[in-house]
């Protein structure tokens, strides 16, 4: 009787199939890799939140006041200069006095003094699930966009402070139309007038201490993210001209697009403002925030609106007396 002997290797149909199922294997495992990943990332996003958050606090209790959301010498957009801002006032306390000390707070700083200070990046500053930020010169500003020097550059990054609730019009980063929404309605950082410029302003703020948190801490918005397909709109930590570092909320559902052209062609109170102050991140549906008393979490960008602009301000009293309007 013959005995058949053993083949050695595959065919190449069965080699083909190996390769089907190896293929078929890693396009079923590759989402959840990829989402493993993604969950790393916004682990991490939120704990620079967080390291940022304490940061301030700690500003707060050396200081007596959480630092100006950014401090300016006129309301925009009349011969405006900008000066230094949250995002600059707290590095003493994230372990980056050496790069504070880059900075003359005298000066403005889109002048030539200060390049080395605002091409630096900042890691903390920096969302893992954001676009890989680069030296891009911001859209607006009077030592940025407005003044067409393409060599005025600036280092981006992922996170914006809370300036307050807005109609749409009102800017609480750069004293636009204050009259039309109340006073109330500001956040926890806004623009600050500069030393000697506060006959300018038609509505005094000065940096707010925590007392002034009425609405309480933990309900009240401090940071979030804020990032866009537009890159000249993105964050830009330097670029203290009010909506790179800060943004705020308002009744309407754009302020959480990506896209700031898209934004900007759907018609609402305030028209591009706020678009130019708006919310965004590449996690999916949502961003991280962090509140007043240093707590964070995952917002979705399906959140109430109403919930969102009482969240916002810091003395509106909209959750205290149960309305949300």
């Amino acid at each position: 009787m013959a005995v058949r002997k053993r083949r050695s290797g595959f065919t190449l149909v069965e080699l083909l199939v190996v390769i089907a199922i190896i293929a078929m294997l890693v396009t079923l495992l590759l989402p959840a890799v990829q989402a493993a990943r993604e969950a790393a990332r916004r682990t991490q996003c939120l704990n620079n939140l967080r390291q940022t958050g304490l940061a301030i606090l700690n500003f707060e209790s050396a200081r007596g006041t959480l630092p100006a959301g950014s401090f300016i010498d006129a309301p925009c957009c009349d011969n405006l200069k900008t000066y230094s801002g949250w995002t600059v006032e707290i590095l003493p306390f994230m372990e980056n006095a050496q790069l504070k000390d880059l900075y003359d707070p005298n000066i403005s700083v889109g002048s030539d003094a200060a390049t080395a200070f605002r091409q630096t990046r900042i890691d903390e500053y920096v969302c893992p699930s954001d676009i890989e930020p680069r030296l891009l010169q911001p859209q607006s500003g009077p030592e940025a966009g407005w003044g067409g020097d393409k060599s005025r550059v600036w280092m981006m990054s992922s996170y914006r402070g809370n300036a307050g609730r807005s109609n749409g019009s009102t800017t609480w980063y750069l004293a636009e139309d204050l009259g039309q929404s109340p006073k109330s309605w500001r956040g926890p950082l806004h623009f600050v007038p500069v030393k000697g410029t506060e006959d300018r302003f038609p509505t005094l703020l000065k940096a707010e201490s925590i007392g002034k948190i009425v609405d309480g801490m933990s309900k009240t918005l401090l940071l979030g993210e804020q990032t866009n397909l537009v890159e000249e709109r993105r964050s830009f930590w330097a670029h203290t001209f009010g909506n790179y570092i800060l943004s705020q909320a308002t009744d309407q559902s754009r302020i959480f697009l990506p896209d700031y052209d898209e934004c900007r062609s759907i018609p609402g109170t305030g028209g591009a403002r706020p678009c130019m102050a708006g919310w965004y991140s590449y996690h999916v549906g949502g961003m991280n925030t962090i509140n007043c008393d240093g707590s964070g979490s995952y917002m979705s960008f399906d959140t109430d609106l109403a919930v969102f602009n009482a969240r916002a301000s810091i003395a509106g009293e909209e959750l205290a007396n149960g309305s949300l309007q």
